[in-house]
């Protein structure tokens, strides 16, 4: 987002740089493994990205109970640790391949919100 204060914020690991606009900031956070959790999700079942989130049909779904930290590579904002690493919860016998897109897709978009 860009502003008219320099407003940085370490704890979070929110980056703050110059804007290309005199006297603005532009300030961002960074999800390390957003289109990576799908990516990985898609090599690890022989799936295509297209095919998994296909699989979700075109409705919103409730969610399941299956839960996805996309900390696949460590995370930058707002956690700043290289050591966190990702997982599922909420596994159970019934959980299908679409439970798991649905959940990696979840998490990225609560990562987003974090």
């Amino acid at each position: 987002a860009a502003n008219a204060s320099y407003l940085p914020n370490p704890e979070s690991a929110v980056h703050t740089f110059c804007h290309a606009l005199p006297n603005t900031w532009h300030q961002m956070g960074v999800i390390l493994s957003a289109t990576d959790s799908l990516n990985w999700l898609s090599e690890i079942t022989g799936k295509s990205a297209g095919d998994l989130t296909g699989e979700l049909g075109d409705t919103l779904k409730a969610p399941t109970g299956v839960s996805f930290l996309p900390y696949l590579s460590g995370e930058r904002t707002p956690h700043n640790d290289s050591a966190i690493r990702g997982c599922f919860t909420g596994l159970a016998h019934q959980s299908s391949r679409a439970v798991l897109t649905q959940a990696v897709l979840e998490g990225v978009a609560f990562a987003f919100r974090d």
